[in-house]
């Protein structure tokens, strides 16, 4: 299992990059380790030593956020991308999945929890595989996609239509090719149920 350090993390990721056949695996226990019980920030008067858990906690957490986020970009030395990443009831706040890929394979957001913080999704694009907010929990922090790069494959969500607070859409989704050339509109809107 992962330790409660960031190198921890590393030590997981290592495999994950150089074993192909076991990659899955790996990234199952990345994901894994984010699905754990996680307790809210107990507060400037809580004691020294559960302040330092806390923080401990959460830099092992953010950075495996991270680290699948480096993953899923293009030109990453090793793609994670069409990997299915299981994040069903993780407790988020905060990251960042700027740039990433969403090619294919499933990603579940299922039942989590946007507790705190922003979770971004600038230049992301959406354009294959499945990526599920279903009973997802928004009560602080936010969640921006105003800024994705395509919308090709839209996330599925299950409001009807207004997302709800917290949550940010592109108002009219745009396919932004890489390297500066010209953008196209895209045609995908947001999936409700």
């Amino acid at each position: 299992m992962i330790s409660r350090q960031p190198s921890g993390v590393y030590a997981m990721a290592v495999p994950a990059d150089d074993w192909p056949e076991n990659r899955q695996t790996c990234v199952d226990v990345l994901c894994g380790y984010l699905r754990m019980p996680y307790e809210p920030d107990p507060g400037g008067e809580a004691a020294l030593a559960d302040r330092a858990a806390y923080r401990a906690n959460r830099e092992v957490r953010h950075t495996i956020i991270r680290l699948i986020g480096a993953h899923l970009r293009e030109g990453a030395l090793a793609s994670w991308q069409g990997l299915n990443l299981d994040l069903t009831g993780v407790a988020f706040d905060g990251g960042d999945f700027r740039g990433a890929e969403f090619t294919g394979g499933e990603v579940r957001f299922d039942k989590a929890q946007f507790t705190a913080g922003q979770l971004g999704f600038r230049d992301t694009r959406f354009i294959g595989g499945l990526v599920s907010f279903r009973d997802a929990e928004f009560t602080g922090g936010t969640v921006d996609f105003r800024q994705v790069a395509v919308w090709k494959n839209a996330p599925e969500f299950d409001w009807d239509s207004t997302p709800p607070p917290g949550v940010s859409l592109p108002v009219q989704p745009v396919t932004r090719p890489p390297d500066g050339a010209s953008a196209a509109a895209g045609t995908s809107t947001p999936t409700g149920s």
